[in-house]
């Protein structure tokens, strides 16, 4: 009997565990559509709550609609978006929407300082610290390129890749504004301020400083050809440290390193264009002139700049002109024309020691040692006091600013 009952247990089993399968299937659906109304109930909400936060935030300010849209995962707003792209206002909320995300990435950008396992942060080619990636400018790039489809649309997407560019131009963020760049680009590949953003990004790859701290971790790793998805030069991505992608160097010609010297032809190819698409862009010519002469081009250098000069300019712009002429005036021994070049800078901005370092070295050279003795001990003496010096920092500007054409641009989406 109990063999029996063991094959009658034994042979009962296989309609149990039917009929425990269908109990658990019928279950498990229930579940499952509980679990799928919940998700779609939830994601609705979150539509909703990200609509109710475009519409609440003001413009440049940190408020409560930016701080809570900044804490959800990031991950959750490809579906936000793609909900949002099918609503009947969705060009109106889609602009609103750029307008937080852009906030939230520039608000995030201080509290990501020093977050281990960003991007390395260079002065004078020494590693001072890292900085954090904000989520939300990738997410911003796919708002602007959904925006960028719609009809009327793409002149004010254009307008908020320059503000944003000159932005990272002046934070010097060479690895975010290489990403935007491409971005950027690759939806206006003929705007003439991309082109030009894009010559001073360059223009920062070919500063002896990134040379040196690349010289000195005393490897070449990263170095090549740019990967085929960038059909606009070589980029730059620095996670920790920096990997830079870049044609293959070439043979180093007046006495410049190769990275420099491919980094600066690629910066003039840029600015050229820039300078075919706008020929008033002026700092694209001021630009293009300083990349040539750091190349050692220094008289065709001197022919590209003298047009600017003569065009109504900003004090900075006509500064940098300036100096850019007077330096490579100076090194083709056209001492008159390089004092005057000199001088014209020294008015924009008085005290500046880049001016007057060119004007006593002008003085020396036409064998005036007494003047030019008297002009640098003015400059850099004793009892000289520290004036404002744009020279320092032509790296950084763009005209306008960065922040001027973000706030023009809020005005234009009312």
């Amino acid at each position: 009997m109990r063999h029996l009952g063991a094959v009658v247990i034994l042979a009962s089993l296989p309609s149990l565990v039917a009929a425990g399968q269908t109990a658990s299937r019928q279950e498990q659906d229930k579940e499952r559509g509980k679990a799928q109304r919940v998700t779609a109930e939830s994601a609705a909400q979150r539509v909703a709550n990200w609509i109710n936060a475009v519409h609440a935030h003001t413009a440049g300010a940190v408020d409560d609609p930016l701080t809570t849209v900044a804490s959800w995962p990031p991950e959750q707003f490809g579906l936000v978006l793609k909900q949002v792209s099918l609503a009947a206002d969705a060009a109106r909320l889609l602009r609103l929407g750029l307008v937080l995300h852009t906030d939230i990435a520039l608000w995030e950008r201080d509290a990501l300082a020093g977050k281990p396992g960003g991007s390395v942060v260079l002065l004078d080619g020494q590693v001072t610290q890292y900085l954090g990636r904000s989520a939300h400018w990738p997410i911003a790039r796919q708002i602007a390129a959904k925006l960028a489809q719609r009809p009327g649309d793409g002149p004010r997407v254009a307008a908020w890749y320059r503000a944003t560019a000159a932005i990272m131009q002046e934070w010097r963020d060479v690895d975010l504004l290489g990403k935007h760049l491409e971005a950027g680009q690759a939806l206006f590949l003929d705007d003439p301020v991309l082109a030009l953003h894009q010559g001073v990004l360059r223009q920062i790859f070919g500063d002896a400083r990134l040379e040196e701290y690349l010289s000195r971790r005393g490897s070449t790793q990263g170095f090549g050809e740019a990967p085929a998805a960038s059909r606009l030069g070589p980029a730059m991505q620095v996670e920790g440290s920096f990997t830079i992608y870049l044609p293959k160097p070439s043979a180093s010609r007046a006495g410049l390193p190769n990275v420099t010297r491919v980094e600066l032809v690629v910066a003039a190819r840029e600015l050229r264009r820039a300078l075919g698409l706008d020929p008033a862009l002026h700092e694209a010519r001021i630009r293009l002139a300083h990349v040539l002469s750091r190349l050692g081009d220094y008289r065709q250098a001197t022919e590209v700049v003298r047009p600017a000069l003569e065009a109504p300019l900003s004090p900075f712009l006509e500064f940098y002109a300036a100096i850019v002429l007077g330096r490579s005036a100076e090194q083709l021994g056209e001492y008159d024309e390089a004092g005057a070049a000199y001088a014209r800078a020294a008015a924009c901005f008085p005290g500046a020691e880049s001016a007057s370092i060119g004007l006593s070295r002008v003085a020396l050279a036409q064998g005036r040692a007494a003047d030019g003795l008297k002009i640098l001990v003015e400059a850099v003496g004793p009892d000289a006091t520290e004036q404002s010096d744009p020279w320092l920092d032509y790296l950084e500007y763009h005209e306008p600013d960065g922040e001027t054409q973000l706030k023009a641009w809020w005005g234009n989406l009312k």
